[in-house]
């Protein structure tokens, strides 16, 4: 779909500039009320949704990893957005005859916005959208998609530590008879993490989800080129005794509650990466470890993370070793 409007580019960046500051105040009326207006003037809703709000958004997590914004205010903004999403998308009727999807957040992937944003454009163009909403657990998940039968499950995940938790969601989807196209950023650039963790299909562009949904569906096949998830599953199990050994390893010089999430969070892409055999998705965990230590105070140093919590893997974990152990390499 395509913005019919005649306001200009430096219009509707005005406009962006106080949608801006409105989710920054946590006034999500405030919001709504000027993007109500820019859709009077022809703005289509695919636009407001991924053209002005997913990179208003965006903005939020950036400064706030700048350390521009304090966590409190990157929540109040967060909120805001997702209260603004859900108030024009519940402006729309869902045809009881619409194609049935439901639309869902990784088990463990707490950023609801993006999967929400989906849900209210499917809703705009007329289907019959069910928003189950952020960290279901996957049984939960293929409890309600066996009995609900949904034409396909549209499964989000941000954060590539919680691909361990988008696999489960495949698997018990695919166990219900139910077809999954995956999408977020934890996906990369590519379908290559999204095959191996048995999805359908992948998609970087939720205005193309008509094409996709056409599609014949294979669950069997699909589920076939998931990768095997024996050490993944083995490591992921050791990691909260993994993260305690490191804490007491040594003293330390931020707060231990920050050390514990980031080496948490360590273990976790880490497991990732070995679940979907690509390296990458532990070099951007700690390239993104990296920039926070240069613009938070109470952060570690992303070599220091690796250190503490290389030192503590069992012999046995050969794939951690050496991916952490590349990483390394590089870092001498």
């Amino acid at each position: 779909m395509t913005n019919t409007s005649d306001e200009s580019p430096a219009a509707q960046s005005a406009a962006s500039l106080g949608i801006q500051a409105a989710l920054l105040a946590g006034d999500p009326g405030m919001a709504y009320g000027l993007i109500s207006e820019l859709m009077a003037e022809g703005v289509s809703f695919d636009r407001v949704l991924f053209k002005v709000l997913a990179p208003l958004q965006r903005d939020v997590g950036t400064r706030w990893l700048r350390a521009d914004y304090r966590i409190a205010e990157e929540h109040a903004a967060s909120a805001a957005v997702e209260t603004v999403v859900a108030l024009l998308a519940g402006a729309f009727d869902m045809p009881e005859d619409g194609l049935h999807v439901v639309v869902a957040c990784a088990e463990g992937d707490d950023h609801s916005l993006p999967a929400r944003m989906v849900a209210a454009y499917l809703t705009y163009v007329g289907w019959r959208v069910t928003f189950l909403g952020a960290t279901l657990p996957a049984h939960d998940l293929g409890a309600y998609l066996a009995d609900e039968q949904p034409a396909v499950l549209l499964l989000s995940c941000s954060s590539t530590a919680n691909l361990v938790g988008a696999r489960a969601c495949v698997r018990v989807s695919h166990d219900a008879g139910v077809p999954v196209v995956v999408g977020g950023r934890a996906f990369g650039n590519g379908p290559g993490r999204a095959r191996s963790i048995g999805a359908d299909t992948w998609i970087n562009d939720p205005t193309a989800l008509d094409e996709v949904t056409d599609e014949g569906w294979d669950v069997v096949a699909a589920e076939s080129q998931a990768f095997p998830d024996d050490e993944a599953t083995s490591l992921s199990e050791a990691v909260p005794a993994l993260v305690e050994a490191a804490i007491a390893a040594g003293p330390l010089a931020v707060s231990l509650a920050s050390v514990r999430d980031d080496l948490r969070l360590l273990g976790e892409t880490l497991v990732a990466a070995i679940l979907v055999d690509d390296a990458t998705v532990l070099d951007e965990f700690l390239e993104w470890q990296g920039q926070r230590h240069r613009h938070q105070n109470d952060v570690l140093a992303a070599d220091d993370l690796v250190a503490r919590f290389s030192a503590q893997l069992p012999a046995s974990a050969d794939r951690a070793k050496e991916m952490l152990a590349a990483r390394t390499d590089r870092s001498a």
